[in-house]
Order: structure tokens, then C-alpha cells, then sequence
């Protein structure tokens, strides 16, 4: 880590703690999605509704650190800097050694936060907390395959049938489990993409990976 680029980004995290208890409204909202690999050691950020040409801020706070916290060095997991393109920025992170379970807040922000907005995401490992998911995300029959039946419930369910999201997912052992193990694309809405994504990710379809991790 350059030391100009951390006093730089430490000045930064800390008007980001500030910021964090007002309205996130209040600003142009950036949409941060994390995702993490298998093994745990490679992080991928991708960042949309960036002003195009703007150096982007980037910071991963360790494990169980509050985004409202005072941000110090000792408090930090990751910081960086990329320009926008396109409105869009992608970090992908490689660790030396990898993540323990737990969650971890990650902020994204531009050198004026009021123009260049601001952005806010968990990166949930493990299930967050060290738990494990029983079931794989999209195997929402819980059959341990993932096929073309998981992607038919999730879209009967999307649609109200088989009772709904609020009763879940009916698996083969006749247990009910959250309908998150549905929303693949992590936006917190069961519907048709999540049912595509997951027929899409059955047959090995590229860039078909979940963006949800965890339930």
C-alpha cells in the first residue's frame, strides 16, 4: 500500500464514517456488488453509476468493524483507487491468504461524495457470522443438483404459487427454507431473472456465477 494513497484514503474513510449516519438519499447512490470465490482469497467489486473519468475510492473494512465507526489504519482489510469508465469500476482483489467467515462493510465513494456519489454493500463470507448455508444458492428443491427443476420452482414461487415467498422453497426432505435461496442475483426480489439466472448457471453458462452468497 503507497503511504501518499493510504493518508489519502484514511481522509476519505473518515468523511465516509461521517456521512454514513445521514441519508444515503441525500447523495447520488453507486451500486456496489461483491462477490467472493470458493477458496476465499479473491474478491471481486463491481461498481455502477460512477461518474466516468473520477478516481473511485475503494475501502473493505475487516471483519465486525461498523461502517459507523471512527475509520483507522488497524480497521482496514483493503483500500484502493481506479478511475471510472463508462460509469462503471470493477476491483478484483487477490488475498494472500483467505477471508474468515463474517461480514465485511465495504464503501465506495468519489472525491466529492455529493457528485460523485456514494455506495455501500456487505461482503458476507461463509454465510456471514461463520455459519455454513445447508443448501447450495439456487438449489432450492435442496435434491443437492442444480438443474432445470430449481429454476421451475423458483419461477412458480416468483408468481405466487406453491404459497409464495412467504412460505419458501419446499425441498425433497419436506423441509421449507428461505426463498433468498432463489434470489441468485442477490436484489432482494424473487422474479423471472433469478429463475434464468439459475437454468443459465445449470448448464455452465458463461458469466452465470450467483451474486448471492449467503441467506
Amino acid at each position: 500500500m503507497k503511504k501518499s494513497l493510504k493518508k489519502a484514503i484514511l481522509t476519505f474513510a473518515a468523511v465516509l464514517a461521517v456521512s454514513a449516519t445521514m441519508a444515503v438519499s441525500a447523495f447520488a447512490a453507486l451500486t456496489v456488488t461483491p462477490t467472493i470465490d470458493a477458496a476465499k482469497t479473491t474478491i471481486t467489486v463491481e461498481v455502477d453509476g460512477a461518474t466516468s473519468g473520477k478516481e473511485m475510492t475503494i475501502l473493505i473494512l475487516k471483519k465486525g468493524v461498523s461502517d459507523t465507526e471512527e475509520i483507522t489504519a488497524d480497521k482496514i482489510e483493503y483500500i484502493n483507487q481506479d478511475p471510472a469508465e463508462n460509469g462503471k469500476v470493477k476491483w478484483t482483489i487477490k488475498l494472500k491468504d483467505a477471508l474468515e467467515d463474517g461480514t465485511y462493510k465495504i464503501k465506495v465513494g468519489g472525491e466529492d461524495i455529493t457528485a460523485d456519489g456514494i455506495g455501500m454493500a456487505d461482503l458476507v463470507v461463509g454465510g456471514g457470522g461463520g455459519g455454513e448455508l445447508k443448501y447450495a444458492i439456487g438449489d432450492v428443491n435442496g435434491d443437492e443438483e442444480l438443474d432445470a427443476s430449481d429454476a421451475l420452482k423458483t419461477a412458480r414461487l416468483a408468481v405466487g404459487l406453491d404459497g409464495g415467498i412467504s412460505k419458501g422453497f419446499l425441498t425433497v426432505s419436506g423441509e421449507y427454507i428461505s426463498w433468498l435461496y432463489g434470489d441468485v442475483n442477490a436484489d432482494e426480489e424473487l422474479d423471472a431473472s433469478d429463475a434464468l439466472g439459475i437454468a443459465r448457471k445449470a448448464v455452465n453458462m458463461p458469466n452465470s456465477d450467483f451474486k448471492r452468497t449467503s441467506v
